[in-house]
């Protein structure tokens, strides 16, 4: 999820999402500024942030991450 886009905040469509989705895995990328809290989007229902700029690797292994977890804890319940 890109935190700053045209229109619709990025945490606000987050918080839009997980109204009807929980378990869909969300990262939040984002070029952090003094107006924006990595608080706030953990708040808003992100699972992980990814600040810019970033090592396609790294974004790569958040992804895989979450989305392995998220696994792990439905095939737990």
């Amino acid at each position: 999820m890109d935190i700053h886009m045209p229109g619709i905040s990025g945490e606000e469509a987050t918080i839009q999402i997980r109204k009807f989705d929980q378990r869909t895995p969300i990262i939040a990328l984002t070029a952090i500024s003094l107006d924006d809290s990595l608080e706030s989007f953990y708040a808003a229902g992100c699972d992980d942030v990814v600040t810019k700029p970033f090592k396609p690797e790294i974004f790569y292994q958040k992804i895989g991450e979450n989305i392995f977890d998220k696994k792990k804890n439905i095939s737990e319940s």
